[in-house]
């Protein structure tokens, strides 16, 4: 690594006569007599440049564009925060693999990014995380482009980069082999932007078995999650879709202060037939208001369903509960969903016990003139079983017999946080395994 040590111009002269033989070159800028030196000699071995800027040393303004031509076996190029001027191609070596441009305060426009990659047909992986807007915020337009055919991409990683360009960027890559796709942007703000994502998305979504999505927000801005890769640490979502050779996308639309862009996002997933988990983290009172927003009866492939305490479980218990339709001809929103969780969900709602009658309730009657059942037990679509529910089940047999606990769920976990959970006895505690519903089950949680 060359950078802006103490006696870094000696070392670099004691290993520039090797520099023929250079295979890997991490390079802090700031001092130009370097940059100036590498421009001028072959690197004829070098296969990984990375440089990085130095802002504390040096002035920005006289750092010499690298001639990567004179780099033939070059195959991993990183820039970080080095000031580059777009305005002329960038010229890099045709048999580039792997291509980073992070923390950039000014990037190129989409056309110019394009003309890069046209010259990088064996390009593998991209990635750009937090470019900045060319000088002027002029993006301008790629609509006149023709576009870029990369035979060999297999992943694009687009993090917090602007929508615009990053619709005129994919819009134009032509990408058939691309499997793993990772983007963090605005959520898309018309349904052509909606469906251009989900014709890129079709083919890797084509072989998936389930779509994990998370509602949550950060300080003022509201975040919605789409990914195939199951995880829901936030700090690895974008790690896990890095690193794996599995196919699969992450999505991170920023939804806004206010959490108005939560449906938008919702569009994307819209009426899928691929399985979807969902997780409701959502902590400030704008974002929690936006989630009763949300059309539950466009997203018929919900199979689960994870709440946090604080989001106002009963906002979203009310509309996947209540029937729609004709009285004599009701359904339900949300069919597949047979997994529900109160994830560290301490106190049980007396209420909560209705929604579950209202939906998964034993049936009642079926006489046509029995007014009191009110048709609601007689809708053949209706799910008739959660899979599994996690509740406190500490005090779940308050409120539910043994008998409607084995009707309501073949399986009870309990959600008691971990610290009220240690601070109960061993007999209570046996209630944080998953057990199944029953006399057995209810007996267990409910020892003093």
């Amino acid at each position: 690594m060359l950078g802006t040590e103490r006696n870094v111009m000696e070392t670099f002269n004691i290993l520039l006569p090797e520099s023929q033989r250079w295979r890997e070159l991490w390079l802090v800028f700031g001092l130009p007599e370097i940059s100036q030196t590498l421009k001028v000699i072959s690197l004829p071995m070098l296969e990984t440049l990375e440089m990085v800027l130095n802002y504390g040393v040096g002035d920005p303004a006289s750092l010499e564009r690298p001639n990567l031509q004179t780099c033939p076996s070059l195959r991993f190029f990183s820039i970080i925060s080095v000031p580059l001027d777009w305005s002329s191609s960038l010229p890099v070596p045709g048999g580039l693999r792997h291509l980073a441009i992070e923390m950039v305060k000014h990037g190129p426009t989409p056309s110019q990014m394009l003309a890069l990659l046209s010259s990088t047909v064996q390009l593998e992986a991209l990635l750009m995380n937090y470019v900045g807007p060319p000088p002027g915020h002029d993006w301008g337009s790629a609509e006149e482009q023709k576009p870029v055919i990369m035979p060999y991409l297999r992943k694009i990683r687009l993090i917090r980069m602007d929508p615009i360009f990053v619709k005129q960027l994919i819009s134009h890559i032509h990408a058939e082999s691309c499997s793993v796709i990772a983007l963090q942007c605005i959520a898309p703000s018309s349904y052509r932007d909606i469906k251009l994502l989900q014709s890129k998305l079709a083919r890797i979504a084509a072989s998936l078995e389930r779509i994990f999505v998370i509602i949550d927000d950060h300080e003022s801005q509201g975040i919605v999650h789409i990914s195939s890769f199951d995880t829901t640490d936030q700090t690895r979502l974008f790690a896990a879709s890095q690193s794996t050779e599995t196919p699969g996308f992450s999505l991170t639309f920023l939804t806004g202060p206010h959490s108005i862009r939560i449906e938008a996002a919702m569009d994307f997933l819209a009426y899928t037939q691929i399985p979807i988990s969902m997780t409701l983290q959502c902590s400030l009172r704008a974002n929690r208001w936006a989630l009763r927003n949300i059309d539950w009866d466009r997203l018929p492939s919900l199979c689960e369903l994870t709440i946090a305490p604080h989001v106002g479980i009963f906002s979203i218990m009310y509309p996947l509960c209540a029937p729609r339709g004709p009285r004599k001809a009701l359904r339900w929103v949300c069919p597949k969903l047979t997994v529900l969780r109160f994830h560290k969900l301490g106190f049980l709602h007396p209420a909560f016990p209705w929604y579950l009658r209202l939906r998964w309730g034993p049936p009642e009657s079926n006489d046509d003139d029995d007014d009191e059942n009110d048709g609601m037990k007689r809708d053949p679509s209706r799910p008739t079983q959660l899979t599994l529910c996690e509740v406190p089940l500490q005090n779940i047999s308050k409120f539910l017999s043994p008998e409607e606990m084995k009707h309501f769920a073949a399986e009870w976990k309990d959600s008691t946080p971990i610290a009220a959970v240690d601070s109960r006895s061993p007999g209570q505690m046996e209630g944080q395994k998953l057990l199944p519903a029953g006399e057995d089950a209810v007996a267990e949680v409910s020892n003093p």
